[in-house]
């Protein structure tokens, strides 16, 4: 009886250990990110043209942890509250040959260098992105969705 005691004690405080240790792990950074607007934007790598920077659209609201996903408006995972985002969209006036990304949202950073973030190119999140800023993007939604395609927007 004693025997059985002392593997299930052991058993058991080997479980709470393993629980333990995995509850205590650090969390993987999650991709650095904002959601505004009801949309999700990625931080990316693509080339910008400052051309294709328009006014700005809103600011942070709040800076999230980095291990967290953003799903609040306002929220980034990596930029402070207050930081103010720009609309970016490529047009045939500002059309730039090193530039392969229309739309997305820019930030400045302390160095005044600007940093593109995109949001995925399903149709939900083109049509939203369209209904919210066709009044600057100036041109049809079937051209916009076109322009998705060829990296511009044209007229």
């Amino acid at each position: 009886m004693r025997k059985k005691f002392t593997l299930f004690s052991v058993a058991l405080f080997l479980i709470f250990g393993f629980l333990i240790l995995y509850l205590a792990r650090p969390q993987a950074a999650q991709t650095k990110s904002v959601y505004l607007q009801d949309l999700y934007f990625e931080l990316s790598t693509e080339s910008i043209t400052t051309n294709a920077i328009h006014h700005k659209i809103g600011a942070i609201s709040d800076k999230i942890s980095p291990s967290k996903k953003p799903t609040n408006n306002g929220e980034s995972n990596f930029l402070q509250a207050g930081t103010p985002v720009y609309l970016y969209a490529v047009t045939d006036s500002n059309h730039d040959a090193d530039t392969s990304v229309a739309y997305g949202i820019v930030y400045q950073d302390h160095s005044h260098r600007y940093h593109l973030l995109t949001t995925d190119v399903t149709h939900q999140s083109q049509r939203q992105f369209y209904q919210l800023y066709r009044q600057y993007l100036q041109v049809s939604y079937s051209a916009f969705v076109k322009g998705m395609q060829a990296g511009v927007l044209r007229r």
